[in-house]
Protein backbone atom coordinates (compact mmCIF):
# COMPACT_ATOMS: atom_id res chain seq x y z
CA UNK A 1 0.00 0.00 0.00
CA UNK A 2 3.09 1.90 0.98
CA UNK A 3 4.44 2.05 -2.49
CA UNK A 4 1.55 2.35 -4.57
CA UNK A 5 1.19 5.66 -2.57
CA UNK A 6 4.34 6.82 -3.14
CA UNK A 7 4.35 6.18 -6.70
CA UNK A 8 0.95 7.86 -7.09
CA UNK A 9 2.87 11.17 -5.30
CA UNK A 10 5.81 10.79 -7.72
CA UNK A 11 3.15 10.68 -10.64
CA UNK A 12 1.50 13.44 -9.67
CA UNK A 13 4.70 15.39 -8.75
CA UNK A 14 5.75 15.04 -12.49
CA UNK A 15 2.67 15.60 -13.96
CA UNK A 16 2.83 19.38 -12.01
CA UNK A 17 6.65 19.66 -13.15
CA UNK A 18 5.77 18.97 -16.80
CA UNK A 19 2.92 20.99 -17.20
CA UNK A 20 4.47 24.28 -15.53
CA UNK A 21 5.26 26.92 -17.58
CA UNK A 22 8.05 29.34 -17.01
CA UNK A 23 7.97 31.95 -19.48
CA UNK A 24 11.73 33.71 -19.55
CA UNK A 25 11.70 37.10 -21.89
CA UNK A 26 14.38 38.24 -23.84
CA UNK A 27 16.93 40.47 -23.02
CA UNK A 28 18.28 42.86 -25.67
CA UNK A 29 21.84 42.67 -24.87
CA UNK A 30 22.58 44.24 -28.19
CA UNK A 31 20.29 47.30 -28.07
CA UNK A 32 21.83 48.44 -30.72
CA UNK A 33 21.39 46.09 -33.07
CA UNK A 34 25.23 45.37 -33.66
CA UNK A 35 25.98 41.58 -34.88
CA UNK A 36 26.16 39.25 -32.28
CA UNK A 37 29.93 38.74 -32.95
CA UNK A 38 30.85 42.68 -32.36
CA UNK A 39 28.95 42.35 -29.07
CA UNK A 40 30.57 39.20 -27.99
CA UNK A 41 33.54 37.05 -29.38
CA UNK A 42 32.36 33.51 -29.72
CA UNK A 43 33.96 31.31 -27.93
CA UNK A 44 33.34 27.23 -26.97
CA UNK A 45 34.40 25.18 -24.21
CA UNK A 46 33.84 28.02 -22.22
CA UNK A 47 32.08 29.26 -18.90
CA UNK A 48 30.19 33.05 -18.27
CA UNK A 49 30.83 34.62 -14.59
CA UNK A 50 28.64 37.79 -13.44
CA UNK A 51 29.57 40.54 -11.24
CA UNK A 52 29.54 43.92 -10.63
CA UNK A 53 33.13 44.54 -10.95
CA UNK A 54 33.31 48.25 -11.35
CA UNK A 55 31.12 49.47 -8.28
CA UNK A 56 28.25 51.11 -10.67
CA UNK A 57 25.30 48.62 -9.65
CA UNK A 58 25.14 46.60 -12.63
CA UNK A 59 26.37 43.41 -13.83
CA UNK A 60 29.48 43.51 -15.71
CA UNK A 61 30.74 39.63 -17.09
CA UNK A 62 33.81 37.69 -17.85
CA UNK A 63 33.58 35.39 -20.52
CA UNK A 64 36.10 32.31 -21.00
CA UNK A 65 36.75 29.13 -23.94
CA UNK A 66 38.23 29.04 -26.93
CA UNK A 67 37.88 30.98 -29.79
CA UNK A 68 37.21 30.53 -33.45
CA UNK A 69 41.31 30.08 -34.14
CA UNK A 70 41.29 26.95 -31.78
CA UNK A 71 42.92 29.70 -29.15
CA UNK A 72 41.77 30.17 -25.65
CA UNK A 73 40.32 33.42 -24.64
CA UNK A 74 39.88 35.43 -21.69
CA UNK A 75 37.54 38.37 -22.05
CA UNK A 76 36.21 41.29 -19.51
CA UNK A 77 33.22 43.45 -20.43
CA UNK A 78 31.69 45.85 -18.39
CA UNK A 79 28.21 47.08 -18.68
CA UNK A 80 27.32 50.48 -19.60
CA UNK A 81 24.21 50.52 -17.23
CA UNK A 82 21.77 50.08 -20.94
CA UNK A 83 22.43 47.05 -21.07
CA UNK A 84 25.23 47.21 -23.83
CA UNK A 85 29.09 45.76 -23.20
CA UNK A 86 32.45 47.20 -23.71
CA UNK A 87 35.12 45.01 -24.40
CA UNK A 88 38.19 45.85 -21.35
CA UNK A 89 41.28 45.79 -22.90
CA UNK A 90 44.52 44.97 -21.08
CA UNK A 91 42.46 43.03 -18.04
CA UNK A 92 44.90 40.74 -15.78
CA UNK A 93 43.61 37.28 -16.63
CA UNK A 94 45.54 34.69 -19.02
CA UNK A 95 43.80 33.56 -21.87
CA UNK A 96 41.72 30.07 -21.02
CA UNK A 97 39.90 27.28 -22.30
CA UNK A 98 37.75 24.08 -20.81
CA UNK A 99 37.13 26.88 -18.32
CA UNK A 100 34.81 27.62 -15.05
CA UNK A 101 34.90 31.13 -13.36
CA UNK A 102 34.00 32.11 -9.43
CA UNK A 103 32.97 35.49 -8.42
CA UNK A 104 32.69 36.03 -4.55
CA UNK A 105 34.24 38.67 -1.82
CA UNK A 106 37.15 36.47 -0.70
CA UNK A 107 38.54 38.73 1.75
CA UNK A 108 35.40 40.74 2.87
CA UNK A 109 36.58 43.94 1.59
CA UNK A 110 33.06 44.06 -0.27
CA UNK A 111 34.06 44.28 -3.53
CA UNK A 112 34.18 41.17 -5.69
CA UNK A 113 36.94 38.73 -6.33
CA UNK A 114 37.65 36.24 -9.29
CA UNK A 115 38.67 32.92 -9.74
CA UNK A 116 39.62 31.04 -13.45
CA UNK A 117 40.45 28.31 -13.74
CA UNK A 118 40.53 26.00 -16.93
CA UNK A 119 43.71 25.15 -19.52
CA UNK A 120 46.14 28.05 -21.33
CA UNK A 121 47.06 27.88 -24.69
CA UNK A 122 49.99 25.68 -23.94
CA UNK A 123 47.86 22.80 -22.40
CA UNK A 124 48.96 23.75 -19.12
CA UNK A 125 46.32 24.03 -16.41
CA UNK A 126 45.78 27.12 -14.80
Amino acid sequence: MMTRLLILILLLFETILLSAQIAFTPFPLNPHNLPITDVFERVQYSSIAFADIDGDNDQDVIITGQDNSNLASTKLYTNNGNGSFIEVFGSPFEDVKNSSIAFTDIDFDNDQDVLITGENNSGLPI
